[in-house]
């Protein structure tokens, strides 16, 4: 990589870990993602549209084309997947679910998204917080994904989201 790309990405560093692959609970690894996800989701960020503590100051500092070269160095980084916590007792259950509800677009028990988030491997209180996200409507879903979310919820009950998410944080 030229020098201008790596002074470009050194900042994410910070909060998304070494090459993209987060060793902390609030911030996901980006490591993988696919270009068009990887904008999409800044340009989500900077006009508002994802919620976040920091990120939407942050991508208002860069333009699209930063995110474009953004984009290239992270989706050639590999998606290094740390063991976590979780709670074990959900995550067969969880498994099931997310084989019913989640499988169509988070493909490989959830390693592969291409226009979604890598959701395999990402830590769990970060995936809590964006299920919550999606729920409570602070951010946008797709139609398809919507449906699911409410199939899920009257069929399975508001503790199923739980159990999803513990199966892929528990992902290697």
């Amino acid at each position: 990589e030229d020098l201008s790309t790596v002074v470009l990405v050194a900042p994410c560093a910070g909060c998304h870990g070494p090459e993209g692959s987060s060793q902390g609970p609030a911030a996901p690894t980006i490591a993988g993602l696919s270009k068009d996800y990887f904008v999409y989701s800044m340009e989500e960020y900077a006009n508002g549209n994802r919620p976040a503590t920091v990120m939407g100051r942050i991508a208002k500092g860069y333009s699209k084309e930063d995110y474009a070269r953004m984009a290239d160095y992270f989706v050639g980084k590999e998606f290094k997947r740390i063991s976590q916590p979780v709670e074990e007792d959900l995550v067969k259950r969880g498994g099931e679910l997310a084989q019913t509800y989640c499988a169509d677009c988070h493909e490989q028990d959830g390693r592969v998204g291409d226009g979604t988030g890598i959701l395999a491997g990402q830590m769990l209180p970060y995936m809590q917080w964006a299920v919550e996200d999606f729920r409570s409507g602070a951010r946008e879903m797709e139609r398809r994904q919507a449906r699911m979310f409410q199939k899920l919820e009257a069929t399975e009950g508001a503790d199923a989201f739980n159990a999803i998410v513990n199966f892929y944080a528990s992902q290697q």
